[in-house]
Formats: C-alpha cells, sequence, structure tokens
C-alpha cells in the first residue's frame, strides 16, 4: 500500500492535493504543521512527503530532516522520501535547496508531478526490500 503524508496550512491546497493523489490509487494522510506531521511520522511511518515550504512552525527544509530523522529512529532505519513543494524558486534554483530528496515548483505539471510520486513510492519500497534482505543475512551469520 503507497501512503502519502500531506503536510500544508492551506486547507484548501491540503484537500486538493488529498483528492488528485487518493484519485491516483494512494492513500493520504494529512497535516497542517510541522509538529502535527512528526506526531503522526512518531505513530505511523509513512514513506513519502509532500512538504510545502511555508508552514507556521517549521520552514520545509527543517521539516525535512526532522522526519526523515524520525523515521530512521522511530520504524528501524526506514527511509522516508521528502517532497518540497515551492512557488518561489527558479528552476536553476533548484540545486541550491537542500533538505528535501526532490523539489517540485509551482504551477505543477500533474503528469510530471504524479510520475515522481511513483518513483518515490517504489523508491522507499526499494528500500524496505534491501534492509529486509539485509536483516535476513545479518540473522543467518
Amino acid at each position: 500500500m503507497n501512503s502519502i503524508l500531506v503536510v500544508d496550512d492551506s486547507l484548501e491546497t491540503l484537500q486538493l492535493m488529498s483528492e488528485l493523489l487518493e484519485f491516483s490509487g494512494y492513500v493520504v494522510r494529512q497535516a497542517t504543521s510541522g509538529k502535527e506531521a512528526l506526531d503522526h511520522m512518531f505513530e505511523h511511518f509513512v514513506p513519502v512527503v509532500l512538504i510545502d515550504e511555508d508552514l507556521p512552525d517549521f520552514t520545509g527544509i527543517d521539516l525535512s530532516y526532522h522526519l526523515k530523522a524520525a523515521a530512521q529512529v522511530t520504524w528501524g532505519g526506514k527511509k522516508c522520501v521528502t517532497i518540497a513543494i515551492r512557488g518561489d524558486l527558479a528552476a536553476d534554483q533548484v540545486g541550491d535547496w537542500p533538505g528535501a530528496d526532490h523539489v517540485v515548483l509551482k504551477p505543477i505539471n500533474y503528469d510530471v508531478f504524479n510520475a515522481l510520486i511513483a518513483r518515490c513510492c517504489n523508491e522507499a519500497a526499494g528500500a524496505a526490500e534491501v534492509r529486509t534482505d539485509l536483516e535476513e543475512m545479518v540473522g543467518k551469520e
């Protein structure tokens, strides 16, 4: 099951993104603040997180680092892939923006966006499979 956490303090944006992702077959969880997103990650592992940069309590950069750390520590080293949604960068500035695994610029091209989400879900699932294989190998020694 592909689960995605959408973090945005705009309820309209949160609803729109959730509906689009649910229409594509994803299980969507929602958070309106960084604290709420972190609380969720400590309770339920989510392999892919979409983060708006302008949250009331965290920057998207900081939240991305904290979510990845929470996934690693709480869920036995599981990898969380983060995608930042930005409206204030030019395409040539994306490489200078640290923190997230991927950056999507507004306005969003939804075909490209959907392909990125699928790739991130596969990446997170692949990381889980590699960990399981390694755990089995270590357990046999």
